[in-house]
């Protein structure tokens, strides 16, 4: 039996575990996404057009900004591939990245809801991420959230951002990013 499921979990539930000794300074403000992407030229979808049945899969690119421990800015960037269940329950966003450019590792979007209430004013996808990245010896523990919205009258496409945390050395700095991805033919 495969309990691939149980790991975002995990990772998440980890990162929150017992914070003595740890530097972590709450007042901290992401880094700047520098590297965002931009996004498709396509209406945003209004919440409350979007199916209530379905799936899709979608493929696009990731890029994930941080600067672990106080260091010099890094920036990861990956293909990345979700899955939208629009007619399922409390995980309706799925997903996963890995293929960072320059590290070991993968990122799980998991725990994503369509808000079919949003509006225009709020974003119509929430949920978490977490996964572990690799650089030669250094580990970063990535948790977070992300948000986004649908994009054309197909749902052609998605995108949103991401802010979170990057653990590493016992040292918690901030993250941000951005994604987009276009409906798989």
């Amino acid at each position: 039996m495969q309990y691939h499921f149980l790991i975002p979990l995990f990772l998440l539930l980890a990162a929150c575990g017992g914070s003595s000794g740890s530097a972590v300074d709450s007042t901290a403000e992401p880094p700047p996404d520098t590297n965002q992407r931009p996004v498709p030229d396509i209406d945003l979808v209004d919440p409350t057009d979007l199916p209530v049945s379905g799936r899709f899969d979608y493929a696009g690119e990731i890029s994930l900004d941080f600067a672990p421990a106080g260091g010099a800015l890094q920036t990861a960037t990956s293909p990345l591939a979700l899955d939208v269940d629009f007619g399922g329950g409390d995980a309706q966003v799925t997903g996963h990245a890995d293929g960072f450019s320059g590290y070991n590792g993968r990122i799980f979007f998991s725990l994503g809801e369509i808000d079919r209430t949003a509006g225009d004013t709020r974003p119509a996808i929430t949920g978490t991420l977490s996964g572990t990245l690799k650089e030669a010896s250094e580990n970063y523990l990535v948790f977070g959230t992300f948000d986004g919205s649908f994009r054309g009258t197909s749902q052609d496409a998605i995108s949103g951002r991401i802010v979170g945390s990057v653990l590493n050395n016992s040292v918690e700095s901030p993250l941000s990013g951005s994604y987009q991805a276009g409906r798989a033919p």
